[in-house]
This record gives structure tokens, C-alpha cells and sequence, in this order.
């Protein structure tokens, strides 16, 4: 409105409506995420929003276990998602850049020891055998493929005494799990 204006050598004529534009804020959303080790504990997530004005402090971000990760997930990286609560309608004044974390679940390790065995001089060498500790959810040595070299067995003609007995179990794997220690028997 221009009606109040007034100049001693000039008409103030017609004047022009101008627009202000508005363009959208930058904010960002970001998760976080966490490692645990199968059959552990889940790690706390979170989610959370900056860049957002004073005003606006009403919009939250939740954070979404995605895969529904608990401790019987199997190894792997697995999305933290996030979830804008915008109770005003105020989100679509922001470019939201989104930065997703995971949930990243290691090997749980489980160890042995090679099991104590006897036998009669000039007998054949028994059996060798580990006992596994440390398995979770339930699960035993089922879980393992591959074979166990054992070292260090007599042979039939071997000398009466104590023979310590070594495991490689270097050609064991699981989905799940690390072998760690074996203890000689």
C-alpha cells in the first residue's frame, strides 16, 4: 500500500506486488546405529534431527530396528531406519538429508578342549574328540562344518606315558562363530 507515501517533486504511480519466495531449510537425520556379537545384547539405537529451526522442535526422529535384529540374528550388517514423527506438517519446509546407520553383529567365539583319552600299549589309537564351549541360542557343535587335524597320537607302537594331543581346527568354520582356543589334551 503506497497511499501514504507523499514527494514534493513526484506521483507516486502504480506499483508492482512483489513475491518473497520461501525455499526449504536443510536438515539432516541421522541414526545411529551399534555392534554386538551373535547372541549378544542388541546395542542402543537411536535417531535424532539437526539443522531444524527454534520453531519447529516439535519433529522428532524415532529409530526402527528395520530387521527386527535380537540376539538369534545371524551375522551381518543389518539397517537402523528412522521414522519422522511431524505432529504440525512442518517437514516439507526441510531438504532432509537421511545418513543410516547399522546394527553390525560379529562372531561370537567359541573354544574347546581336546578331550583326555587312554589306552593299552599296542592298542590302536583311540578316537580324538573336542569339547566346545561358548555356543549361544541353544546351538552346539552341529553348527561347525570341516574337519579337525589331530597331532601328536602314538600310533600303535608308541611308549607308555602321556602324550599330549594337538587340535588344528583351522579347517573348521560356522556362519556364527570363531574358534578361538583349543587346549591340547
Amino acid at each position: 500500500d503506497t497511499s501514504g507515501l507523499t514527494a514534493s517533486d513526484y506521483i507516486v504511480g502504480n506499483v508492482t506486488d512483489g513475491n518473497l519466495a520461501i525455499t526449504k531449510a536443510n536438515a539432516t537425520a541421522n541414526t545411529v546405529g551399534g555392534n554386538m556379537i551373535y547372541g549378544g545384547s542388541l546395542p542402543n539405537i537411536s535417531a535424532n534431527l539437526s539443522g531444524l529451526k527454534p520453531f519447529d522442535n516439535n519433529l522428532t526422529a524415532n529409530a526402527v530396528n528395520v530387521d527386527n535384529v535380537t540376539s538369534t540374528t545371524h551375522v551381518g550388517r543389518h539397517p537402523v531406519g528412522i521414522n519422522i514423527v511431524d505432529p504440525s506438517g512442518r517437514l516439507g519446509n526441510y531438504n532432509v538429508t537421511t545418513n543410516l546407520a547399522d546394527i553390525v553383529i560379529g562372531k561370537a567365539t567359541i573354544n574347546g578342549d581336546v578331550n583326555a583319552v587312554s589306552k593299552v600299549y599296542g592298542d590302536a589309537d583311540p578316537a580324538n574328540t573336542i569339547t566346545y564351549n561358548g555356543f549361544v541360542n541353544g546351538e552346539n557343535s552341529n553348527v561347525l562344518s570341516g574337519n579337525v587335524t589331530f597331532t601328536g597320537n602314538p600310533g600303535v607302537t608308541g611308549n607308555v606315558g602321556n602324550h599330549p594331543i594337538h587340535a588344528d581346527t583351522s579347517g573348521l568354520t560356522a556362519s556364527d562363530y570363531i574358534v578361538g582356543n583349543v587346549t591340547d589334551g
